[in-house]
Parts: structure tokens; C-alpha cells; sequence
């Protein structure tokens, strides 16, 4: 168990099963990091990779960070690539 260098993560790797990050002030579950029987998996501290080791050799795999854009211009982005168009859309609240 180790936290995140700004300490807003907590993140727990189980040996063969994966590492699991939580928010360290509500306790909820952000992510799964899923391992595999006779793996070793951490993610390193800047959260910017995984460290996935077995006894016979290791790899360094980067995980995706997030975006950077508004979200309005991640949809348009995805609207464009995809051909997609919104129609009659309405986006409320979740209760």
C-alpha cells in the first residue's frame, strides 16, 4: 500500500490479482489494474505507468493519462472521427 505523491490516491497492489486506487478522502474505488497469475503489477507513483514483473522478466507499460481539453472539445473531437452527430439530446443532472 502506498499513496500517491500528492496524497489525494491511495493505491494497494496485490500481488497476481492487480492494484486498486481509491480516493484517499471518500474511500471509493477509481480504478483497477487488473494482473494476471504468477504477475506482480505496481503502478508507479506518478501514475503515468505500470511496473508488470514475473520471475522471469519485467515491462514498464504506460497507462493513458487523461485529457487535457474541455469536454465539450473531447466530444467534438469524437463526433468528427466517428461521423456521429447529437440530436434531440437533452443532458440533466444525476438525482
Amino acid at each position: 500500500m502506498r499513496w500517491s505523491p500528492d496524497t489525494r490516491l491511495l493505491l494497494l497492489a496485490y500481488g497476481g490479482i492487480g492494484t486498486m486506487m481509491f480516493d484517499a478522502r471518500s474511500g471509493e474505488r477509481l480504478a483497477l489494474f487488473p494482473g494476471s497469475v504468477g504477475l506482480t503489477t505496481a503502478v508507479r507513483p506518478d501514475l503515468r505507468a505500470m511496473v508488470v514483473a514475473s520471475s522471469t522478466n519485467w515491462d514498464l507499460r504506460p497507462l493513458p493519462q487523461p485529457v487535457s481539453g474541455s469536454p465539450a472539445e473531447s466530444l467534438a473531437t469524437t463526433l468528427r472521427q466517428t461521423g456521429l452527430v447529437l440530436a434531440k439530446v437533452e443532458i440533466v443532472a444525476a438525482p
